[in-house]
């Protein structure tokens, strides 16, 4: 452009959604002439959310919420967790995965004894009872939705994957001291009250 070698990020920031850009690439040693059409950037977290009330879901003490710009603003930007913000910075939706889950809390219990306490790292969650997880919505729902007698949410950390399991028959009124112990307004946003 302008005769100038240039990054391609200012090529690209003089274009628009739906332009088509006309490039030359290098195939199996052959220069050829391509073109693309630009679509709309779809990121896998959020970037900019006004007026909107955050999700969350308390669970036996747990604390989820999906991973957005705003929850990262909260941090100097040096201490932001790096998985976090490597999340921001790369990454893309794609198929089975609209959101980043994550715990980003865990209120004691006697219902997540050895869980720890606090803030544990913000690990993602990955499955609900086997099943992969897509979204915060689907998180809940498969939450909400779960039977038998332990409920198991698979998790992913920087030192590999592992479960949190919780005693489903406990978890009722683990809900009602948690909410009492922590004064929290609600076991949930009101996204997912449940009649």
């Amino acid at each position: 452009l302008y005769g100038r070698r240039l990054s391609f990020v200012a090529v690209r920031d003089r274009k628009y959604v739906g332009d088509t850009v006309h490039l030359r690439v290098l195939r199996d040693g052959q220069e050829i002439d391509v073109e693309q059409p630009l679509h709309r950037s779809e990121y896998l977290v959020p970037r900019g959310q006004y007026d909107v009330i955050p999700k969350y879901l308390v669970v036996g003490g747990l604390v989820f919420q999906p991973l957005c710009n705003e929850y990262l603003q909260g941090w100097v930007i040096q201490d932001r967790p790096v998985h976090l913000q490597d999340l921001y910075n790369r990454g893309q939706l794609k198929r089975g995965q609209r959101e980043v889950i994550m715990l980003t809390q865990v209120l004691a219990d006697d219902c997540n004894v050895g869980y720890g306490s606090g803030w544990v790292g913000c690990p993602l969650v990955d499955s609900v009872n086997g099943e992969a997880v897509s979204c915060m919505d689907d998180f809940v729902a498969k939450i909400y939705r779960a039977q038998g007698e332990f409920l198991e949410i698979g998790m992913m950390r920087g030192s590999g994957p592992y479960t949190l399991v919780l005693e489903t028959a406990q978890l009722a009124a683990a809900a009602q001291r948690v909410q009492h112990t922590y004064r929290v307004p609600a076991p949930c946003s009101p996204h997912y009250e449940q009649g």
